[in-house]
């Protein structure tokens, strides 16, 4: 073969497997976010009129009770500096809801970064990544798999 990124198409079979599977979950994951606004929009309703009928909550002959719920949620603004907010919550007198907290997604980035620059192989030695104090504290797992995107 000319180009060695070509495979022959009589040993594909795999490959093409997993682009049928990739498509199949795609549109299960689309399905399943219709799903989700639907439920949201029922959910709605039947909270409504559960309230309006001045119920607290309605149970059902099978058992299954169902209740008017409301949930608030907090984060902070698209843009906002952590830090600042941080400062802000502390100003405010609101240390007590300030954590410290390690990003995982930095420490992975940071272990991949380390694995090139050790040339360590996970595998072989978790901890042969991580300076000394770390041995032991973090848990680090690689997962196997291919990357597919679609043809231009």
């Amino acid at each position: 073969m000319d180009d060695p990124t070509v495979i022959d198409p009589a040993q594909n079979e795999a490959i093409e497997k997993l682009l049928k599977l990739d498509e199949e979950i795609n549109a299960k994951e689309d399905e399943l976010k219709l799903l989700k606004v639907d439920k949201q929009k029922v959910e709605v309703l039947v909270r409504d009129m559960i309230l309006s009928l001045g119920f607290k909550k309605v149970v059902l002959p099978s058992g299954v009770s169902v209740t008017p719920s409301r949930q608030i949620y907090a984060s902070k603004v698209a843009g906002c500096d952590p830090e600042y907010l941080v400062d802000k919550m502390k100003e405010a007198g609101l240390d007590d809801l300030v954590t410290t907290s390690v990003n995982t997604s930095r420490v992975s980035a940071w272990i991949r970064e380390r694995e090139q620059e050790t040339g360590s192989v996970l595998h072989d030695n978790c901890d042969a990544v991580l300076p000394e104090p770390l041995q032991g504290l973090i848990k680090i797992w690689e997962k196997l798999g291919v990357t597919v995107r679609k043809g231009r």
